[in-house]
């Protein structure tokens, strides 16, 4: 199960992380700030040859608008997870197409709820969503959920790195980061449903970063998968 910011999705893009998911046997694939309002199957009629990338492959998808926001989905067809079912979010995506959620039978587990977020990277918007927008695409008594995308937040300190940490570049960040905005709200909603960070409950003393900044010099674990 993979995830990946695609800052503007086009049909060239989306042909490359089809054959990247592909060539990793990939289940499902989430595609977050497409910022496009145009269906992935439309993408594709203009890349000559895109359906041989990943020809078993089930679309869903929330459009952006045209700015931000949109997120695609892609299951494999003959894979994990079956008879799918996209559900209708609240707002249109969840807000400005942040949210896109599907319902499937997943292999050796029962239904479940894969659930694809891009959630506010301004951080005075960061708490309402996970305070008020997720919990109402997600509402109590569902199917236990999988959840993945760009989050835009980090659970904690130990999830910014900057190159003055441990070993030249692998230490938390000083304290004060506007990525620590909005975590408390983000993380309550995870912990009250009973959610775990995959990425982390394997390496509970690493550091390690999937968005570098520049301009601040530092990264930032804002991706993942919680379930």
């Amino acid at each position: 199960m993979l995830t990946l910011n695609t800052r503007g999705l086009t049909g060239e893009r989306l042909v490359q992380a089809l054959s990247w998911a592909r060539g990793l046997n990939a289940d499902a694939l989430i595609l977050t700030e497409t910022r496009t309002t145009a269906a992935p199957l439309d993408l594709l009629l203009h890349v000559p040859g895109a359906g041989a990338f990943w020809p078993t492959a089930t679309f869903f998808h929330v459009p952006g608008t045209g700015h931000t926001g949109g997120i695609v989905l892609v299951l494999d067809g003959s894979g994990a997870f079956r008879e799918p079912v996209q559900v209708q979010m609240p707002g249109g995506g969840g807000g400005d197409g942040r949210v896109l959620r599907v319902d499937a039978k997943l292999a050796g587990v029962g239904p479940v709820s894969l659930v694809g977020v891009y959630a506010p990277t301004e951080p005075g918007l960061r708490a309402h969503f996970w305070q008020t927008t997720m919990p109402a695409c997600l509402p109590q008594g569902g199917p236990p959920p999988i959840v993945g995308g760009d989050f835009n937040v980090v659970a904690g300190e130990r999830d910014i790195v900057h190159p003055g940490g441990a070993g030249g570049g692998g230490g938390p960040a000083p304290h004060g980061s506007s990525r620590l905005v909005g975590s408390a709200a983000f993380l309550a909603f995870m912990q009250a449903r009973d959610l775990r960070d995959v990425w982390r409950t394997s390496h509970p003393g690493e550091h390690a970063f999937t968005h570098w900044s520049p301009m601040h010099h530092s990264g930032a674990r804002l991706d993942g998968w919680w379930a």
